[in-house]
């Protein structure tokens, strides 16, 4: 018996630290006990009590143990000695008994202790649950996290094994696969062909002695292999970056890839931890696998499909990967081919989307984030595998208070951006959402023509946010404004030196706009010489700085408009028809508002939105009445004047309702008719008496005191506005600061 004692304890030497072995007969009388000195306390008990059946009950389950071999169980004892000192309760087993019975009728036991604490969080005051993935159920948790809900649960007991969904409001279900972009552009780096792989006692790796040069550009590695396995056999995937051969383990410094130990799962290892697992994809039959590696990424494949994939934001590997194929241990598998390649990968973006639970604590609902973690004590075990997982809950209450709120300013300011829609239903609307999108996916010069007021700038911007160039300056040239002594340089700017003036080197907005986009509005305003140097330009695509030499290529899209027809000022010699065919690659015409007039209510209803919040108003809509008067209006002003008319009643609407009194239509006057116009001053004289001094004054604030602008906003004369100002004493003056 002693012998058998001693085979048995070498056999678990290579581990004492987790395991005890008893002798004992077949009433569950213990003989003799062996320990490490860590497990002192546990023996002495285990040889005071002289049975192991208050532990386990072991005549009710002999049979079985000794059929199988095992049992597992959670003794008191040694719970309390692994887990309550660490304020950890759980009820998954922590011990396993390996029975052996000989022939004299002593039965041989070795217990192995499985260290379900994340010893290296130990000290670490957050909350951390284990669960089970497959049944939804809390399998483990800490002190921390058991005092956050000790008012709904009087003991831990009474929390263990309860459903998820009981305990946290939408807390988040396994995703089978995650789909990844694409990868274009593969170069095979070394590809063969390997013969039968077959591990007696110890691992079997085969190196691949290429490796991949990752250092430059956006590209990364993918080892894959096609092999034929029987029994679940099946080929490890290694990614590292040094050379496996002499290495005890080819993931010391990089990725593993395969199935668990006991096939019931797949796993990702960093570094020899497992990082990432997922339950295990029935498949007919294993015909190949594959692990890519890029940028941070890494996918996991099996039979073309990803069952797993693991993002690390602490890389291991340099620029040189080097991969291996591994079997391991008693299993074999024919592989016909092994091909690992260099991969370009197309621009995306990868995001992390940390998932979140609500909780409802001592005290109150706070929302937690979990943050998933592996532990070696566990997942180097056969039975700790997928389904259990443990997370880390991180209080993000007061952040996603603030997050929350900052998205309902967002919200709140979306109407700011209502210029930078194309809004309405109407066909018009259509062909031009339509001329867009077209367009934008193109790098070709765009003119755009059509009445002030239509909405020609709003266009070239979502053609440049629809495009490729959407990151890049988008970069507005109001040719009307800049005079022409100075637009050749403003457009491509000049060397130092060049002209009377130029102190130094200037940067045009040609070369300045990079592979953005610019807009030349008002374009029939440039000059014939600045046309000539500007067809050069669009020509070979090319500048050239005054004063300057070297040509410098033109990078950026040119986009055009006028609110005359160009093809009109050609007749007329003052626009150059070559130029005009160079623009005019893709053209759009605009239509006018009184065209597309069932446009209106939607335009209405986004300016409303848009003024609501830039007065601090609550107006909710605007009446059929004063929808019928702007629909009956004729727009000369077109989409802008309808902007201004809204912008103005919402200014001065103290109701809930824009009404029809509230739209004022500015009116202009018949530069032939002055008898019109005396008469019309009679009318204004009138309309000035029964306005609001206070409407006056606002008015003067957003126009700066122009006394002008305001008067034809009240449809006045300048002369009544002025009387009417001194007579209620107010001072012009006060409103023209900083103007």
């Amino acid at each position: 018996m002693q012998n058998k004692f001693e085979k048995i304890r070498s056999i678990g030497m290579g581990n004492p630290f987790r395991m005890l072995y008893i002798s004992m007969d077949m009433e569950g009388r213990i003989n003799d006990v062996f320990s490490h000195s860590r497990f002192i306390e546990i023996k002495n008990e285990l040889l005071e009590t002289g049975s192991i059946n208050p532990y386990f009950p072991w005549l009710q389950k002999r049979d079985e143990c000794l059929a199988t071999g095992t049992i597992a169980g959670r003794s008191i004892k040694n719970f309390r000695y692994f887990s309550e000192d660490r304020n950890f309760y759980t009820s998954l087993p922590l011990s396993y008994f390996y029975f052996d019975l000989d022939s004299d009728g002593t039965v041989f036991v070795q217990c192995s202790f499985h260290e379900i604490i994340p010893n290296i969080f130990t000290d670490r005051h957050s909350l951390y649950v284990y669960i089970d993935s497959e049944k939804g159920i809390l399998k483990g948790f800490n002190r921390f996290f058991y005092e956050q809900l000790k008012t709904r649960y009087k003991k831990p007991d009474d929390l263990l094994d309860q459903r998820l969904k009981r305990i946290f409001q939408n807390f988040p279900t396994y995703k089978e696969s995650v789909e990844y972009p694409k990868v274009n552009k593969t170069k095979t780096i070394h590809e063969s062909g390997l013969c039968e792989i077959t591990a007696s006692n110890k691992h079997v790796y085969q190196p691949i002695t290429e490796f991949a040069d990752v250092s430059k550009g956006e590209i990364g590695v993918r080892l894959s292999a096609a092999f034929t396995a029987q029994n679940k056999s099946f080929p490890l995937l290694f990614l590292g970056d040094v050379d496996c051969n002499g290495v005890h383990a080819p993931d010391v410094r990089g990725y593993l890839a395969g199935p668990n130990i006991d096939k019931r799962g797949w796993i990702i290892k960093r570094r020899g931890y497992v990082v990432a697992d997922a339950p295990m994809v029935d498949f007919e039959k294993f015909e190949s696998a594959s692990l890519t590696l890029v940028g941070k990424d890494l996918i996991y494949e099996v039979n073309g499909k990803t069952v797993l994939t693991y993002s690390d934001q602490d890389m291991l590997l340099t620029e040189k990967v080097y991969a291996t194929v591994g079997v391991r241990p008693n299993e074999a598998v024919r592989i016909s081919s092994v091909n690992y390649s260099v991969i370009s990968v197309e621009k995306r973006n990868s995001d992390i989307v940390v998932p979140e639970v609500t909780l409802d604590t001592v005290t109150g609902e706070r929302i937690y984030s979990l943050e998933r973690f592996f532990n070696d004590s566990v997942t180097d075990s056969p039975y700790f595998y997928y389904p259990y997982a443990g997370y880390f809950l991180n209080d993000i209450t007061e952040f996603r208070g603030k997050v929350n709120r900052l998205e309902k300013e967002v919200k709140r300011y979306e109407p700011l951006a209502s210029d930078l829609k194309i809004i309405g239903n109407s066909a018009s609307a259509g062909r031009i959402r339509e001329w867009v999108k077209r367009v934008a996916a193109t790098d070709a010069t765009v003119l755009i023509e059509g009445a002030t007021g239509t909405g020609k700038e709003v266009v070239a911007r979502n053609i440049h946010s629809m495009s490729g160039r959407a990151e890049m300056p988008f970069v507005k040239v109001d040719c009307s404004t800049i005079p022409e002594s100075l637009m050749e340089s403003h457009l491509f700017g000049h060397e130092k030196g060049a002209f009377t003036g130029a102190d130094s080197r200037f940067i045009g907005v040609f070369e300045g706009a990079g592979q953005g986009t610019i807009f030349l509005d008002e374009i029939s305003n440039l000059s014939l010489s600045v046309q000539a140097k500007l067809l050069l330009t669009l020509n070979d695509f090319t500048i050239t700085r005054i004063g300057g030499r070297e040509p410098i290529k033109l990078k950026a899209r040119i986009i055009g408009a006028s609110n005359l027809q160009l093809s009109g000022l050609i007749k007329k010699g003052l626009f150059r028809s070559d130029l005009y065919y160079r623009l005019s690659v893709f053209q759009l015409t605009l239509p006018d508002l009184n065209s597309r007039i069932e446009d209106l209510p939607e335009l209405c209803t986004q300016f409303l939105s848009l003024f609501n919040l830039v007065y601090n108003k609550s107006i909710n809509e605007i009446s059929e009445s004063a929808l019928k008067k702007m629909i009956q209006h004729k727009w000369s002003g077109n989409i802008r004047e309808l902007r201004n008319c809204i912008e103005q009643a919402v200014l001065f609407c103290g109701e809930d309702r824009i009404e029809a009194e509230h739209i004022i239509f500015r009116e202009r006057e018949d530069s032939g008719n002055r008898g019109a116009r005396v008469r019309g001053k009679e009318v204004s004289d009138e309309r000035m008496v029964k306005t609001n001094p206070e409407k006056v004054v606002s008015l003067l604030k957003m126009r700066k005191g122009r006394v002008a602008a305001v008067a034809r906003e009240l449809g006045t004369s300048t002369g009544a506005l002025y009387y009417f100002l001194k007579k209620n004493g107010i001072n012009v003056d006060d409103y023209r600061s900083g103007f």
